[in-house]
């Protein structure tokens, strides 16, 4: 998997309302369906307020650092609801994936 595949991000930040300077609030739900890809599970899940390759990298960074985790994936939607799909070697727990998108800045979407 590559770790970004995005739309063309908005020229900066300032123009943009990038969540990169302002994140938005946490909360919100995981919607998505694991699916076994043989050893590895994949989950997409979707993340509100990222707006350009910037904040999917720090969405990526975050994600990687949680125990299991072994890629990232980011569909950016700038402006709307981007998925970020993790492999991980099991099951990961809602909390974990919500903490570390938090700490990046920015919030799984509500269903």
């Amino acid at each position: 998997m590559s770790d970004i595949s995005s739309t063309p991000s908005t020229p900066a930040a300032e123009t943009s309302g990038c969540s990169c300077c302002a994140p938005a609030p946490a909360s919100g739900l995981q919607i998505g369906r694991p699916q076994d890809a043989g050893s590895i599970v994949v989950t997409d899940y979707e993340v509100e307020g990222m707006t350009c390759a910037g904040c999917a990298s720090g969405v990526i960074t975050h994600l990687k650092k949680v125990a299991g985790v072994t890629d990232v994936r980011v569909s950016l939607t700038p402006g709307k609801t981007s998925t970020v799909t993790v492999a991980s070697r099991s099951q990961l727990s809602l909390d974990d994936v919500r903490g570390a998108v938090t700490k990046a800045g920015y919030s799984l979407h509500r269903s």
